[in-house]
């Protein structure tokens, strides 16, 4: 499951890097300032799918780590899987 995860958010990521996504109210980094200049809307989601990129990444590789240690079984696989989620969610932010 963690694996698709993963690969849901690469796949997100991947437009909003390559600045494919025009201003919109669905998709992307949507805050004022993103959707009131069309410059700081490419730019600013631009730096957010590079984060959103590694966290997928990131995802994956810890899934299938700890799948091969044979620690990919239970709660704890679970948690410090989401720990990941959760940290990367918060990164940069006070």
């Amino acid at each position: 499951m963690f694996i698709v995860v993963g690969l849901i958010q690469i796949g997100a990521a991947i437009p909003l890097l390559l600045r494919r996504v025009p201003p919109n109210h669905l998709y992307g980094l949507r805050v004022s300032e993103t959707l009131s200049e069309e410059a700081v809307w490419y730019e600013a989601n631009a730096r957010s799918a590079r984060d959103l990129l590694g966290v997928g990444v990131g995802t994956i590789v810890l899934a299938v780590v700890l799948k091969v240690l044979s620690w990919g079984r239970g709660d704890h696989y679970a948690l410090v899987v989401c720990g990941l989620l959760v940290a990367g969610g918060t990164e940069g932010r006070p």
